[in-house]
Order: C-alpha cells, then sequence, then structure tokens
C-alpha cells in the first residue's frame, strides 16, 4: 500500500474502533457504509436501506414535558433588582446612570463601571461578554490584546474602532 493508502487505512480504523460509520455517497448509487465497527458494509448495502436515510437524519420525537435534559441543573431562584425606567434617557444620563449603578453586587468589586465607545449611531454594534481587568482600569471596552485583535478585524473589513459602537453586555468586571 503506498502512503496514502497506509493513511486512508489508519483513518478508517479509527473511526471503527470508535464506532463511527462513514457513509460514502455518489450519484449514481444509494449510500452505503464504507466502513463500520463490525466490518459490516462491504457488500455495498446500506444498514438502512437503499435510499433511506441514516438514522440521524430522522426527525427525533418531540420531548416528553415532564422530562429535563441529562445532566440539567436544578432550576434556581435568582433575586433580580428591580431596573428603573430608562425610556427617554438621553445618552449622557444613561452613562452617568451606569457608573452610578448598585443593584447588583458587582459594583463591590469593580474599579470602574465599562459604559461603551465609538459611534453611538453606528450601524455596526460590538457586544463583548465582560470587562476584563484591563477594561476595568481604563473604563473603556475591549482594550489591551482583545482590543488590538479587534483593531485589526475591523481593519480587515474596512472600519476603524470609531466607525463602531463597542460595549459588553456587563458593565462592571465579575470577579477573578
Amino acid at each position: 500500500m503506498g502512503g496514502r493508502g497506509v493513511e486512508e487505512a489508519r483513518r478508517r480504523a479509527y473511526l471503527d474502533a470508535m464506532g463511527i460509520q462513514l457513509w460514502e455517497l455518489n450519484d449514481r448509487e444509494p449510500a452505503r457504509v464504507a466502513s463500520t465497527a463490525r466490518g459490516e458494509g462491504e457488500s455495498g448495502e446500506s444498514p438502512v436501506g437503499a435510499g433511506e436515510p441514516p438514522p440521524w437524519l430522522e426527525e427525533a420525537p418531540p420531548p416528553e414535558d415532564d422530562l429535563e435534559p441529562i445532566g440539567a441543573e436544578p432550576a434556581v431562584e435568582v433575586a433580580v433588582p428591580a431596573v428603573p425606567d430608562l425610556s427617554g434617557v438621553d445618552w449622557p444620563e444613561l452613562e452617568r446612570q451606569v457608573a452610578e449603578c448598585t443593584l447588583c453586587d458587582l459594583h463591590r468589586t469593580r474599579t470602574r463601571a465599562v459604559f461603551g465607545v465609538g459611534d453611538r449611531d453606528a450601524s455596526v454594534m460590538v457586544v463583548g461578554e465582560a470587562p476584563g481587568a484591563d477594561e476595568d482600569r481604563q473604563g473603556e471596552p475591549f482594550v489591551g490584546r482583545s482590543g488590538q485583535l479587534l483593531a485589526r478585524m475591523l481593519a480587515a473589513i474596512g472600519l476603524s474602532r470609531d466607525a463602531v459602537y463597542i460595549c459588553n453586555v456587563l458593565k462592571c468586571r465579575p470577579p477573578n
């Protein structure tokens, strides 16, 4: 066997060892199993019958209401603080309210709230998860290495940081 044949045989052996069936499709014949964990399929017959879709393409039955997904955590009730009505609030007032916010415990460990930067009327908005240590120190989202990467990504599509609005979902850095 040549180099490519040895690699293909090794690949199929790995798939066989994991119990993964390799399906080969072409426009002349129905799907057939090329390799299985039990060594079947050499006859060219599909284990689900000619022209039938493989079992993983069949629609799963709807889940029963009283069942939870495997590994699901039990429901935990969380006290959610009342959020003030911010309709009609302008940008400077919203930024001030975020800076002074104490509605959750994250304000206790932050250096400063990280509001957002850039063009507030932009057609593109970049939203991160939460401020990191650099963002917490500087009060600006996406600084440091993440900011450099973002600037390069934006430049690749012809935009600058000033041409988009950049913010985080959380305005305070989570502990640790």
